[in-house]
């Protein structure tokens, strides 16, 4: 077996010795310091928010100094969703890569509401993390309407009945309400929650409240029946001549006299006749009324009329 010289072994511990030297005197080298800058346009506020839809680009400029940092991604982050911690989970709106040119661009469309966008610069072992100030971005919703119907429109206490809440519009372009809830409400309280489909959600109950009925009558004619008390006056001037003329006979009673009496008689009777007319007593039309019947239930109201004749005779 061949032994290694002494020198060979001495030689390779100096070349080790001024390899260690060497190596100490190596210094970690500090990182550069970046600057991260976000432009967002078109640009909107509180006041002047953006159109439903409108594609919104957010450009990131990454800078050392007054170099471009050309190398890794910038992440564009919501920050103003609560509870969740920044740049993170579902407060990421996209990421892009750097360009030799020091820019990452994304083109997004901002939901309703306002937002709180911000880029980051996660850096590297040359150039540190860095983060733009916050931009404020604000979009306007869409217009919606919804309509509610009923089916039965009609129906008994206890009966099952199917509600049906349309959405219009229920998509923007790819966007969509489908899976979004409803909330079904009556006289305030909630009576269950459906769910869009296409832009329809349904809800079957049997909780719906009963109707309080009210009714009320309208006479189409303006007349003042005659009342109780005027009934007897009437009767008496009728009778009153024909007593007057008994009187007459026990008193041998003059032609001109008794005729007179008698005419007043007629008069009288022939005023309660109405002499044709309608508006006497016996000769009373039949009066036609309106009643009125509605039903309310909360804040709900439905009328109904029925047209009845009376006769008044």
């Amino acid at each position: 077996m061949a032994i290694c010289p002494f020198s060979s072994i001495r030689r390779a511990l100096g070349l080790l010795s001024v390899f260690l030297a060497a190596a100490g005197g190596i210094t970690a080298q500090a990182q550069i310091a970046t600057t991260t800058a976000l432009d967002v346009s078109p640009a909107s506020s509180a006041t002047a928010p953006l159109a439903p839809r409108t594609v919104v680009t957010l450009t990131a400029t990454v800078m050392a100094g007054a170099t471009a940092v050309s190398l890794g991604k910038v992440t564009f982050c919501d920050t103003s969703i609560p509870a969740v911690p920044a740049c993170s989970g579902i407060a990421v709106v996209r990421t892009a890569r750097l360009t030799p040119a020091g820019t990452a661009i994304v083109h997004i469309i901002p939901g309703p509401g306002a937002h709180l966008v911000v880029a980051t610069y996660p850096g590297d072992l040359t150039f540190t993390t860095s983060t733009s100030p916050a931009i404020s971005l604000t979009a306007s919703a869409a217009a919606t309407t919804l309509g509610l119907a009923a089916t039965p429109a009609s129906s008994t206490y206890g009966e099952q009945v199917m509600l049906t809440a349309t959405l219009a519009p229920s998509t923007i372009g790819a966007l969509t309400a489908d899976g979004e809830a409803v909330d079904f409400f009556a006289d305030g309280a909630l009576l269950g929650i459906g769910h869009l489909a296409s832009g329809v959600a349904t809800l079957n109950t049997t909780a719906l409240s009963t109707l309080t009925i009210q009714t009320s009558s309208t006479s189409s004619r303006n007349k003042k029946l005659i009342t109780f008390d005027t009934d007897y006056a009437v009767f008496v001037l009728l009778l009153f001549p024909f007593i007057g003329i008994c009187r007459q006979r026990k008193m041998l009673p003059s032609l001109p006299g008794t005729t007179l009496l008698v005419l007043i008689s007629l008069g009288a009777l022939i005023g309660m006749m109405g002499c044709g007319s309608g508006e006497g007593y016996f000769g009373a039309r039949p009066q036609t009324l309106t009643f009125t019947v509605t039903g309310t239930a909360g804040s709900l109201s439905h009328n109904a009329s029925q047209t009845a004749t009376l006769n008044l005779q």
